[in-house]
Order: structure tokens, then C-alpha cells, then sequence
């Protein structure tokens, strides 16, 4: 994939050419893998708390080493069934 940026000229010049766009992971196919104690993730599912069966949210939550999502500050969990990586910040 190549990430373009438009030029003063008007044209279109590449950024780079290792851009990586993330992309949704299912649970049952595979877990993060990491290294250090805790990494944080986007991560899609059901709401554990008062909602509605149906309803699905998208919310940062830590991988933890041992093998389970943490949800930090929220008053709620979600039951997760997709994640993916956060984005690379900007360079700028």
C-alpha cells in the first residue's frame, strides 16, 4: 500500500510505502500476541451491563500478558469479539 499526500503542485507524491491500515481480528481466529505486560487494543463486542442483547460498541481496552481485556476506568466490560491494533500515531 503506498499513502500519498497532496504537493503544492497539486499532484499527489507518496509518504511512505509500508503504511499499514489495521484491520478487525476475531477472537476465535486469534488473540494478541505481546510482550510486554499490557497493550492496548481496539476492541468491538456486546456490552456486558444493561444494554440491549443486540446493541455492539467499540472501545481501548489493555491485552493483558496472562490472556484477558481490561477495560480500565469504564463502569462497564464489553464480551469481545474482534479486536485490532492502534493505529500508528502521527509523525507530525
Amino acid at each position: 500500500m503506498q499513502c500519498l499526500k497532496k504537493g503544492c503542485d497539486g499532484h499527489y507524491e507518496p509518504i511512505c510505502t509500508t503504511c499499514e491500515v489495521p484491520k478487525w481480528i476475531k477472537c476465535t481466529e486469534r488473540l494478541p500476541i505481546i510482550e510486554d505486560y499490557r497493550k492496548a487494543f481496539i476492541v468491538y463486542g456486546s456490552p456486558s451491563c444493561g444494554s440491549h442483547s443486540s446493541d455492539f460498541c467499540v472501545m481501548e481496552a489493555y491485552y493483558h500478558k496472562d490472556g484477558y481485556f481490561e477495560f480500565g476506568e469504564y463502569d462497564c466490560s464489553i464480551l469481545v469479539t474482534h479486536w485490532m491494533k492502534l493505529p500508528e500515531p502521527p509523525k507530525e
